[in-house]
């Protein structure tokens, strides 16, 4: 599947019609109302905690939790083109960093909400 993916500093838009909150944490709410996703021996709750301050979103520390998570959401397919967007004003300094990072983490094993998922960014 072909996924226009929009990791924003306030959410994550993915079509088709995907909006998820950019807030990450690593411990869950009481009331359990987060987006569960493992990968990596790493947890993380999804829509829950703080906004990330980093405006550069190739060395955001949330970046790669966020695209995980709306592949997942967006797409049951394991192999997935993806097209991820940069801000015009950070677009020529960064595009190649956030490029880089993408495919060096391009094939994972996650699991979303206690589900076993394999995703492919090509």
């Amino acid at each position: 599947m072909i996924l226009g993916i929009d990791v924003g500093n306030y959410s994550v838009k993915v079509n088709p019609n995907i909006n998820v909150k950019s807030l990450v944490s690593t411990e869950e709410n009481i009331l359990g109302s987060g987006i569960v996703l493992e990968y990596d021996n790493k947890k993380f709750v999804i829509g829950e905690g703080n906004f990330e301050t980093e405006l550069n979103k190739s060395s955001k520390e949330n970046f790669l939790p966020m695209l995980y998570t709306g592949i997942a959401l967006a797409s049951e397919d394991i192999f997935n083109q993806i097209v991820c967007g940069l801000p015009i004003n950070q677009y020529k300094a960064n595009k190649d960093a956030l490029e880089r990072m993408v495919n060096e983490n391009k094939m994972k094993t996650v699991k979303l909400n206690g589900k076993s998922r394999e995703n492919s960014n090509l």
